[in-house]
């Protein structure tokens, strides 16, 4: 039986298929200003379970963190660690509640009113745009060429000395991650997975960012020492 976790390419177009696995699940938060939600899909018989209500402390505290995340952003003279604290109690609260719930009403009046195509084309355009504008650096290299149907989830690369890179972007308001951080267990099983999980680096490059936020990105690459 294979479980298949598709959200890193929840919007990746296939003529046939969502996914290849008996079960095939997906989160929409990671892609949508939404405190929560997702999928699951089968050809199997999903059983019926009771599912409690979508409203939970991780829930609240997340939805309050986004908002001052968001004000933080366009005043950055604010207390940042007030909404680290918040931040922090959300991601506690989510990893101490296995409860599985109803998506809240806050995210999927969302959904049922977003413009997903807006979200796809934009996605493409920042991506392709990153990728032309960064050619000629040398310490970052994609670490795939998007097919047609591919919509990104973030401009991926790869990078010899991605701690360093990572602490730069971040002194200059340029919020990335790491898909994934590995366990010591996997990483001492699998040497080429180690090595992509220390190498490896995601730059934003989301709906909620135009040409002007790209060319900020690329010129602050650019000034890198590596």
């Amino acid at each position: 039986m294979i479980i298949e976790d598709i959200t890193h390419s929840l919007y990746t177009k296939h003529p046939k298929f969502i996914g290849f696995g008996d079960y095939v699940l997906g989160s929409l938060r990671k892609w949508l200003p939404i405190p929560d939600g997702a999928f699951l899909s089968s050809t199997n018989l999903i059983p019926d379970f009771p599912v409690d209500d979508g409203y939970n402390e991780y829930s609240f505290n997340y939805f309050v963190a986004q908002v001052m995340k968001g004000i933080y952003l366009h005043n950055t003279d604010l207390n940042k660690d007030q909404f680290l604290k918040i931040n922090q109690q959300a991601i506690k609260s989510l990893f101490s509640d296995y409860t599985i719930r109803n998506m809240t009403s806050v995210s999927q009046r969302y959904i049922s009113s977003y413009d997903m195509e807006s979200l796809i084309k934009q996605r493409i355009k920042n991506y392709d745009y990153l990728v032309e504008k960064t050619r000629n650096l040398s310490f970052i290299k994609p670490i795939f060429t998007r097919l047609e149907g591919q919509v990104p989830f973030g401009f991926v690369v790869l990078c010899e000395q991605r701690d360093k890179l990572l602490k730069y972007l971040i002194d200059n308001n340029i919020y990335c991650n790491i898909h994934w951080k590995l366990t010591n267990e996997c990483s001492n099983s699998d040497d080429v997975s180690e090595k992509l999980s220390q190498r490896i680096l995601t730059i934003p490059c989301d709906q909620r960012y135009g040409k002007k936020e790209m060319d900020y990105i690329i010129h602050i690459l650019e000034a890198f020492d590596d």
